[in-house]
């Protein structure tokens, strides 16, 4: 099966990303990908920049998005937005908006109580980040300037200690449940598809039945080709266990399939490949032919 390299999934500084648009867009260059979207949580600005500037001659941009969902005391599914004009207002847009602002408030908190616990920090070192001037602001800002600080070795320890759900220095976030995130998604003509749909995972009856009910809200995709080994390693075990299942749910209900790193400059690996065949699906749901550069063959 002919596989085509590409990138459907990263985040740039317009998120919590450490590279600007300019420099990831260098780094796909610089790997030969095909088809690029940056992904930034709850924001559009990053493909409203990428989308700013002229394609390269062997490259086709697609606009994302990456929606959080939840409720305030708990962390969803995670729902990616593909063809949404970031130029255009929408119902979609304006609750981006509203949920950067809800971030901002949640970060001044959780300063707060890290701040409480002995660790010397401000919003002045979070706010004045290059990653949050031009984004929104997100827990793995924090994160940097506390091991930049040498009080933990890496992000990861970080979260594990003090900014995951459970820990001291962790603050629940409003969000906006799945169900509306995509509806959202489709009221501005994007296509909706699960992200990592293994993270978070509870049990397969669980992920199996709600998938299902996204279907009929609109859910046209699924992350399928997703990088758990470099993003969420513990859960690698899982995904080998009930891929197959997975796999046999997107026959079933003939869902795209797409393909992601979860890059964010310092997690993951830029560039991942799809099979050329679930590229021209993604094309044909917003009843686009793919650019000919791309040389499908759809």
């Amino acid at each position: 099966m002919n596989k085509i390299p590409l990138d459907l999934h990263c985040h740039s500084t317009h998120s919590d990303g450490i590279f600007t648009v300019q420099n990831l867009l260098e780094q796909a260059l610089d790997k030969n990908l095909k088809v690029f979207s940056i992904t930034d949580h709850d924001t559009l600005e990053g493909s409203k920049e990428l989308l700013s500037q002229p394609e390269p001659p062997d490259m086709s941009f697609i606009p994302g998005v990456e929606i959080n969902t939840g409720t305030a005391k708990t962390e969803e599914y995670h729902i990616l937005g593909y063809f949404i004009d970031p130029f255009s207002e929408t119902s979609l847009k304006k609750t981006l908006q509203y949920l950067k602002e809800a971030r901002k408030k949640r970060i001044i908190k959780m300063i707060e109580k890290i701040s409480q616990l002995g660790y010397q920090i401000s919003l002045e070192e979070i706010i004045n980040r290059p990653e949050a001037k031009k984004g929104t602001l997100g827990r793995p800002i924090i994160a940097r300037v506390l091991v930049e600080k040498k009080y933990f070795p890496d992000v990861q320890a970080v979260f594990d200690k003090l900014l995951a759900p459970g820990t001291p220095g962790y603050v629940p976030r409003e969000k906006i449940m799945p169900e509306n995130a995509i509806k959202l998604i489709v009221q501005s003509g994007g296509v909706p598809v699960l992200a990592h749909p293994f993270q978070p995972f509870t049990s397969w009856k669980k992920l199996e039945q709600d998938i299902k009910k996204f279907v009929k809200l609109g859910l046209q995709g699924i992350e399928y080709y997703y990088s758990y080994n470099q993003n969420y390693p513990q859960l690698i075990e899982i995904v080998s266990k009930y891929q197959p299942l997975l796999k046999q749910l997107v026959q079933e209900y003939e869902l795209v399939t797409t393909a992601g790193s979860d890059y964010h400059g310092d997690r993951g690996v830029l560039g991942t490949a799809l099979p050329k065949e679930e590229l021209c699906k993604l094309y044909e749901l917003k009843k686009l032919k793919p650019p000919l550069k791309l040389n499908l063959k759809c």
